[in-house]
């Protein structure tokens, strides 16, 4: 499965400055797929609600490997989301319940070159 999601291309958000990627690489482990599902959403809704994410794309395989790309303009932004109650209670139940292991990165770009319908 594969959601993208932007408000505008990254690409269109460099003009006047450098953005920050975060990326997430996890293997998932079987379980509450409703609850993560759930969360998944509400923490998706969240971001660019309320935390100013531009863009973000997630993709996951039938083995269980995801790897979630999102986009920001700001440090900042990216440690306000981290600190959120609500997305913290989230990290917690993925250490838990849904997530063997996994790999948090963030980026700045500076540069981005693409060809996009």
């Amino acid at each position: 499965m594969i959601i993208e999601k932007f408000l505008s291309t990254p690409k269109d958000q460099l003009k006047d400055q450098p953005i920050y990627q975060v990326s997430f690489i996890a293997q998932y482990k079987a379980g509450d797929d409703d609850a993560f599902n759930k969360m998944f959403a509400a923490m998706y809704e969240l971001a660019f609600a309320e935390f100013n994410c531009i863009g973000m794309y997630n993709a996951t395989n039938e083995q269980g490997f995801e790897i979630a790309l999102t986009y920001w303009h700001s440090m900042e932004d990216i440690n306000r989301w981290k600190s959120d109650s609500r997305h913290q209670m989230a990290q917690q139940n993925g250490k838990e319940k849904w997530y063997d292991d996994y790999v948090i990165t963030i980026a700045k770009i500076t540069n981005q070159y693409c060809k996009i319908h």
